[in-house]
Protein backbone atom coordinates (compact mmCIF):
# COMPACT_ATOMS: atom_id res chain seq x y z
CA UNK A 1 0.00 0.00 0.00
CA UNK A 2 1.43 3.68 -0.92
CA UNK A 3 2.72 5.65 2.35
CA UNK A 4 0.41 8.39 3.08
CA UNK A 5 1.65 11.88 3.85
CA UNK A 6 2.03 12.37 7.47
CA UNK A 7 -1.19 13.19 9.28
CA UNK A 8 -3.75 11.90 6.35
CA UNK A 9 -5.85 9.82 7.12
CA UNK A 10 -8.46 8.31 5.10
CA UNK A 11 -12.05 7.52 6.20
CA UNK A 12 -13.01 4.49 4.78
CA UNK A 13 -16.59 4.71 6.07
CA UNK A 14 -17.13 7.74 4.56
CA UNK A 15 -15.32 6.92 1.64
CA UNK A 16 -17.54 4.12 1.09
CA UNK A 17 -20.79 6.18 1.94
CA UNK A 18 -20.14 8.81 -0.84
CA UNK A 19 -19.34 5.96 -3.56
CA UNK A 20 -22.27 4.79 -2.83
CA UNK A 21 -24.16 7.50 -4.17
CA UNK A 22 -25.96 7.81 -7.71
CA UNK A 23 -26.88 11.02 -9.38
CA UNK A 24 -27.23 10.08 -12.71
CA UNK A 25 -27.26 13.49 -14.82
CA UNK A 26 -30.53 15.55 -15.54
CA UNK A 27 -32.29 13.24 -12.79
CA UNK A 28 -34.08 15.39 -10.07
CA UNK A 29 -35.10 12.85 -7.93
CA UNK A 30 -31.27 11.35 -7.33
CA UNK A 31 -30.17 14.90 -7.26
CA UNK A 32 -32.26 15.55 -3.93
CA UNK A 33 -31.15 12.39 -2.62
CA UNK A 34 -27.47 13.17 -3.25
CA UNK A 35 -27.78 16.58 -1.87
CA UNK A 36 -29.81 14.60 1.39
CA UNK A 37 -27.07 12.36 1.71
CA UNK A 38 -24.07 14.76 1.44
CA UNK A 39 -25.97 17.07 4.22
CA UNK A 40 -26.01 14.07 6.15
CA UNK A 41 -22.19 13.03 5.88
CA UNK A 42 -21.41 16.62 6.67
CA UNK A 43 -20.39 17.56 10.01
CA UNK A 44 -23.09 19.41 12.17
CA UNK A 45 -23.57 23.06 12.77
CA UNK A 46 -22.90 24.04 9.34
CA UNK A 47 -24.73 26.34 7.07
CA UNK A 48 -26.28 24.27 4.19
CA UNK A 49 -27.71 26.18 1.70
CA UNK A 50 -29.85 24.51 -1.11
CA UNK A 51 -30.47 26.69 -4.35
CA UNK A 52 -31.00 25.88 -7.87
CA UNK A 53 -30.18 21.97 -7.69
CA UNK A 54 -26.77 23.47 -6.02
CA UNK A 55 -25.88 22.54 -2.47
CA UNK A 56 -23.47 24.73 -0.68
CA UNK A 57 -22.31 23.81 3.15
CA UNK A 58 -19.77 26.51 4.54
CA UNK A 59 -18.47 25.82 8.26
CA UNK A 60 -17.00 28.40 10.63
CA UNK A 61 -17.25 32.07 10.36
CA UNK A 62 -17.08 33.14 6.39
CA UNK A 63 -16.45 37.10 7.06
CA UNK A 64 -12.48 36.59 5.29
CA UNK A 65 -10.97 35.01 3.48
CA UNK A 66 -11.17 31.18 3.56
CA UNK A 67 -10.82 28.18 1.07
CA UNK A 68 -13.47 26.74 -1.10
CA UNK A 69 -13.86 23.21 -2.59
CA UNK A 70 -16.15 23.01 -5.68
CA UNK A 71 -17.07 19.34 -7.02
CA UNK A 72 -20.07 17.85 -9.23
CA UNK A 73 -22.40 15.55 -7.72
CA UNK A 74 -23.84 13.89 -11.08
CA UNK A 75 -22.50 11.03 -12.97
CA UNK A 76 -22.56 9.60 -16.65
CA UNK A 77 -23.74 5.75 -15.78
CA UNK A 78 -27.38 5.21 -15.31
CA UNK A 79 -28.88 4.17 -11.83
CA UNK A 80 -28.23 0.86 -10.79
CA UNK A 81 -30.46 -1.02 -8.81
CA UNK A 82 -29.17 -2.48 -5.62
CA UNK A 83 -25.72 -1.14 -6.38
CA UNK A 84 -23.00 -2.06 -4.06
CA UNK A 85 -19.43 -0.73 -3.38
CA UNK A 86 -16.98 -3.06 -2.62
CA UNK A 87 -13.15 -3.09 -1.55
CA UNK A 88 -10.62 -5.36 -2.40
CA UNK A 89 -7.49 -4.54 -1.33
CA UNK A 90 -6.77 -1.11 -2.80
CA UNK A 91 -9.16 -1.61 -5.75
CA UNK A 92 -12.93 0.09 -5.07
CA UNK A 93 -15.49 -1.14 -8.02
CA UNK A 94 -19.45 -1.66 -7.68
CA UNK A 95 -21.91 -4.42 -8.68
CA UNK A 96 -25.16 -3.97 -9.90
CA UNK A 97 -27.89 -6.14 -8.24
CA UNK A 98 -27.23 -8.99 -10.98
CA UNK A 99 -23.97 -8.93 -9.44
CA UNK A 100 -22.60 -7.12 -12.54
CA UNK A 101 -19.61 -4.40 -12.62
CA UNK A 102 -20.63 -0.81 -12.99
CA UNK A 103 -19.43 2.33 -12.70
CA UNK A 104 -19.56 4.40 -9.71
CA UNK A 105 -18.93 8.07 -11.24
CA UNK A 106 -15.28 8.40 -9.42
CA UNK A 107 -14.26 11.74 -11.50
CA UNK A 108 -16.07 13.44 -8.94
CA UNK A 109 -16.78 11.35 -6.04
CA UNK A 110 -13.13 12.00 -5.18
CA UNK A 111 -14.36 15.72 -4.97
CA UNK A 112 -17.28 14.79 -2.65
CA UNK A 113 -15.29 12.68 -0.55
CA UNK A 114 -11.90 15.61 -0.82
CA UNK A 115 -15.18 18.52 0.19
CA UNK A 116 -16.41 16.57 2.96
CA UNK A 117 -12.88 15.69 4.22
CA UNK A 118 -11.68 19.14 4.37
CA UNK A 119 -15.36 20.42 6.34
CA UNK A 120 -14.64 17.73 9.15
CA UNK A 121 -11.07 19.05 8.95
CA UNK A 122 -11.05 23.03 8.97
CA UNK A 123 -12.44 25.44 10.85
CA UNK A 124 -13.81 27.64 7.99
CA UNK A 125 -14.70 26.28 4.73
CA UNK A 126 -17.13 26.21 1.85
CA UNK A 127 -17.79 23.47 -0.27
CA UNK A 128 -20.32 23.98 -3.35
CA UNK A 129 -21.80 20.98 -4.72
CA UNK A 130 -23.31 21.62 -8.22
CA UNK A 131 -25.26 19.76 -10.45
CA UNK A 132 -25.30 18.54 -14.24
CA UNK A 133 -21.35 18.98 -14.88
CA UNK A 134 -21.48 16.16 -16.97
CA UNK A 135 -24.03 17.44 -19.38
CA UNK A 136 -22.95 20.98 -19.81
CA UNK A 137 -22.00 22.46 -16.52
CA UNK A 138 -25.27 23.94 -16.27
CA UNK A 139 -25.03 23.60 -12.07
CA UNK A 140 -21.88 25.76 -12.23
CA UNK A 141 -24.15 28.51 -15.08
CA UNK A 142 -26.88 28.47 -12.44
CA UNK A 143 -24.19 29.78 -9.83
CA UNK A 144 -22.00 32.43 -12.34
CA UNK A 145 -25.49 34.19 -12.22
CA UNK A 146 -26.30 34.06 -8.17
CA UNK A 147 -27.03 36.89 -7.02
CA UNK A 148 -28.00 35.87 -3.43
CA UNK A 149 -25.24 36.70 -0.68
CA UNK A 150 -24.38 32.83 -0.50
CA UNK A 151 -21.39 33.31 -2.93
CA UNK A 152 -20.26 36.60 -1.60
CA UNK A 153 -16.77 36.56 -1.87
CA UNK A 154 -16.22 34.48 -4.27
CA UNK A 155 -14.46 35.88 -7.42
CA UNK A 156 -14.31 33.36 -9.77
CA UNK A 157 -15.42 29.68 -10.60
CA UNK A 158 -13.33 28.01 -12.64
CA UNK A 159 -14.94 25.13 -14.87
CA UNK A 160 -13.65 23.94 -18.16
CA UNK A 161 -15.15 25.05 -20.63
CA UNK A 162 -17.03 21.86 -22.91
CA UNK A 163 -19.06 22.29 -26.39
CA UNK A 164 -22.26 22.00 -24.69
CA UNK A 165 -21.23 24.78 -22.32
CA UNK A 166 -23.79 27.43 -23.30
CA UNK A 167 -22.33 30.40 -20.55
CA UNK A 168 -21.26 34.08 -21.52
Amino acid sequence: EPAKPKGMSHDKSLMMAVFAIQNPSRNRACNDHAMAEIIRLAPEGCTVVKNKGNLLIRKGDASGPHPHFLAHMDQVHDYAPFMQVIISGNVMHAVDGNNEQHGIGGDDKCGIYLALTMLRTLPHVTAVFVRDEEVGCLGAQALMHETDDHMEGVNAILEKRTPEFKGE
